[in-house]
């Protein structure tokens, strides 16, 4: 089980290139100088957090060890809070599923639904609920490897657990809009939002693989 890693600011070269951003969070490649060695790296600026809340979540990120999950390196608390993970030049797999249609084949969208099962089974196991869960915080480590990512919204199974103040409301359970002032995030909602979101993205890009399949509508 590692340990958190607080990152001194001087060990961390920010680029220019930002990678993407979202209501929590901007990204930019960049480097760690660990050990002598520049790693390449993605670093998430998180926008109006609680820095006890980000070691919190940086602290149950660092336990968790799957080859479906992304890894996390460690976060930096100087000028800002960011969270260090490996950079995926290939990107998130909603990105992903649009550019390449022409590659991608029905096994490849079998492979990614079974190692993000894989990845969400691993996490459950552990009492964990990602909340947010999409193609969009699905990264490729290669064209037959991905890895969930964005554990922002992410959290321990507690009664007082505090609700995201946005959620994704098109794909979250129906039990969670009824009464959000409850924290009914669990397993099961993790499954709903799995599901609806990801099939969809992924049945876009069934469509665009084989437009021509009988009866199979969107």
């Amino acid at each position: 089980m590692s340990s958190l890693i607080l990152i001194p600011n001087d060990k961390l070269q920010i680029s220019k290139h930002k990678f993407g951003s979202g209501a929590f969070s901007e990204v930019y490649a960049g480097k760690y100088i660990a050990d002598g060695r520049k790693i390449n790296v993605a670093i998430k600026n998180i926008k109006n957090v609680n820095e006890q809340e980000l070691i919190k979540e940086s602290g149950i990120m660092a336990r968790l060890s799957h080859m479906h999950l992304s890894k996390l390196y460690g976060i930096c608390l100087a000028d800002g809070c960011k969270i260090v993970t490996p950079l995926r030049m290939l990107g998130s797999l909603k990105d992903y599923l649009k550019n390449h249609k022409d590659k991608i084949k029905s096994s490849d969208l079998l492979l990614y639904c079974y190692q993000i099962a894989d990845g969400m089974a691993y996490l459950a196991e552990r009492s964990i609920v990602h909340r947010d869960l999409a193609t969009r915080n699905v990264l490729l480590r290669s064209s037959k490897h991905v890895e969930i990512t964005d554990f922002g919204l992410s959290g321990l199974i507690q009664t007082d657990t505090i609700l995201p103040s946005k959620m994704p409301f098109r794909w979250v359970a129906m039990e969670c809009l009824v009464n959000p002032k409850k924290n009914l995030y669990c397993e099961a909602t993790d499954i709903v939002i799995t599901g609806a979101k990801n099939r969809q993205d992924i049945e876009e890009a069934f469509h665009q693989i084989y437009p021509i399949v009988k009866g199979f509508k969107k």
